[in-house]
């Protein structure tokens, strides 16, 4: 089944795409996520509008944001903004192009973007004033990525000694990072990249 977002609204609770279900976010969609509020989706998210469409907060709250869990989940984001939300993906791994990411709170995970699994790309894309790094994966987990042509700026606002770009082993996969441009003064504790294994 295919679930479509084409309008202007706020999710109060934390919905469930299963995985046999498409969700689908359509041209100039407004989502407004409430306090603490994760959109899991273990199907496949198809947020590809014409122009574009924001993901964001009710004004005032604190939400998690996107969540590709599971296997088989998938995801492909193209010209979305995304504000104080995050984007995290286990499963076979997701597809990042033209989006931009702003003032995410850190609340699902260790980076705007957040790598479990999978083999992902993420290019021409923009990161600016982040709480934690602009993309991360965990130290026990296998995510590969190829992480290209991207705009990174004074990512890990809270100071705490993390790199803008923050990568664990790629496991059966490859992490790929280049020419990107990555601008972090003046805060002081962050480092532009760390990369486990293969870069």
């Amino acid at each position: 089944e295919i679930i479509t977002s084409d309008w202007s609204s706020d999710v109060c609770s934390s919905d469930l795409i299963s995985e046999t279900d498409t969700l689908r976010l359509d041209n100039n969609s407004i989502i407004r996520l409430d306090n603490k509020i994760t959109i899991h989706i273990e199907g496949y998210a198809d947020f590809c509008p014409k122009d574009t469409a924001l993901i964001t907060r009710v004004d005032g709250t604190d939400p998690k944001g996107v969540q590709l869990t599971g296997d088989n989940a998938a995801g492909t984001f193209k010209k979305l903004r995304f504000e104080y939300a995050s984007l995290k993906a286990s499963g076979k791994g997701i597809d990042v192009k033209h989006c931009t990411f702003t003032l995410a709170n850190g609340k699902l995970g260790s980076g705007a973007i957040d790598l479990l699994s999978g083999k992902s790309v993420v290019e021409h894309c923009a990161f600016i004033s982040n709480e934690r790094a602009a993309i991360s994966s965990g130290a026990n987990t296998r995510a590969g990525v190829t992480f290209r042509y991207n705009y990174l700026y004074q990512n890990s606002t809270e100071n705490g000694n993390r790199p803008q770009i923050n990568m664990g082993a790629p496991g059966e996969n490859s992490t790929v990072i280049s020419e990107n441009i990555v601008i972090g003064d003046p805060i002081t504790k962050i480092g532009r990249a760390s990369c486990r294994e293969r870069v």
